[in-house]
């Protein structure tokens, strides 16, 4: 069979999926542990919560990080997420920060990322177009702490 060319209409199955209302943790995902590539803490700073992520993140990981991101999302009014010490990204790390970004967005809670100024992890995210998604991309905590609660101090 040949290599097929092209999107949806040119031999491609198609279909689209929307982000449920209510982000509900994959509760399978949650008792399978993240592999040794990466690791998540999972904290309070004020408000926020914060979610340091460090190492590699890819598909053998990315559900499980995902869910326990996710359901630490509960009671967040922010959420602050430290890739600044994530080595690799692919697409399945992507796809988990995208479906990230949608809960937080359905459930009115502020999300940003903390970026390593020049990373490999930066500059993917600009591509993929997560900041024009309205991603909040910063280069520190107390940056992110700002831009998401600074506008609510009097």
């Amino acid at each position: 069979m040949g290599a097929r060319t092209g999107g949806c209409g040119s031999g491609w199955i198609c279909r689209s999926v929307e982000a449920p209302a209510t982000a509900e943790p994959n509760v399978d995902a949650m008792d399978a542990e993240p592999s040794e590539l990466a690791t998540l803490e999972i904290g309070w700073r004020g408000t926020l919560v914060v979610g340091r992520l460090e190492g590699e993140v890819d598909l053998s990981n990315a559900a499980a990080l995902e869910a326990r991101i996710l359901a630490a999302l509960r009671d967040a009014p922010a959420l602050v997420l430290d890739l600044a010490d994530v080595t690799y990204l692919d697409s399945a790390g992507l796809a988990l920060l995208s479906r990230v970004q949608l809960a937080c967005r359905g459930s009115g809670i502020g999300l940003a990322c903390v970026l390593r100024d020049g990373s490999r992890t930066s500059r993917t995210l600009e591509l993929a177009g997560f900041e024009l998604a309205g991603m909040r991309l910063v280069g520190s905590i107390e940056e992110a702490e700002e831009r998401l609660i600074g506008s609510d101090r009097g």
